[in-house]
């Protein structure tokens, strides 16, 4: 056929940076997209086809980089890993670094932060999460600034900003597990109700349904 092709991804970015963003959570499993370029990341060159059947080479010459939260080890083996030669932890952050990214981050979208809403954030971060990790700067900053967009507020990043978001971005383990002790109970309830309904003999001692109607024909 002729026409117009358009390059896949990878061909796309020759000669520069590919970035597969939360690698793993993509349609594709994560199995198939690696042994889709497992040979041109071994040998440099990709092989591609065209609808007429026609096939021919093209250099493989990119940058490929994976992010994750998933365990590397579930999402290849080892002959895929180690062409991945390089692998960097981005773990938690000193509260120095944290501080850092907080300040950069509310300058950068003009939010005010005082010293007690920083040790606020960071006090809620240990509390929730045992550690100061780097999104929650990001995460934070931009649910406040929507919280002042619409209020019409001034841009403070105070502490009473950072309990209210907080409020809503961290999950209450305590309120979540007594929802979820509430629906136990009433599914037990209505398990025995049903139960006690199925062993009466008596149910329904006027012989029909009396929320039914039946239409007879003369």
């Amino acid at each position: 056929k002729s026409g117009t092709y358009k390059a896949p991804i990878q061909m796309q970015a020759s000669n520069g940076i590919l970035v597969v963003d939360d690698f793993g959570r993509q349609t594709i499993r994560p199995s198939d997209l690696l042994n889709r370029w497992i040979i041109p990341l071994s040998r440099g060159v990709d092989f591609l086809k065209l609808a007429n059947g026609t096939k021919f080479t093209v250099p493989f010459e990119l940058k490929l980089v994976a992010s994750t939260n998933l365990n590397p080890n579930s999402l290849g083996d080892d002959a895929f890993l180690r062409r991945l030669r390089n692998k960097v932890y981005v773990g938690a952050v000193e509260e120095d670094a944290f501080n850092w990214i907080l300040a950069r981050v509310a300058k950068a979208k003009s939010l005010q932060v005082t010293a007690e809403g920083a040790e606020r954030l960071r006090q809620q971060a240990e509390d929730h999460l045992g550690e100061l990790r780097p999104y929650l700067a990001v995460d934070f900053c931009e649910l406040a600034l929507g919280i002042c967009e619409y209020e019409g507020a001034a841009r403070n990043l105070d502490q009473a900003m950072i309990d209210r978001v907080a409020s809503v971005y961290f999950v209450n383990e305590e309120v979540a597990q007594e929802r979820k002790s509430s629906a136990e109970r009433a599914a037990e309830l209505a398990q025995k109700a049903a139960e006690l309904a199925a062993s009466s003999s008596n149910a329904n001692p006027l012989g029909f349904d009396p929320f039914s109607i039946t239409l007879h024909q003369n």
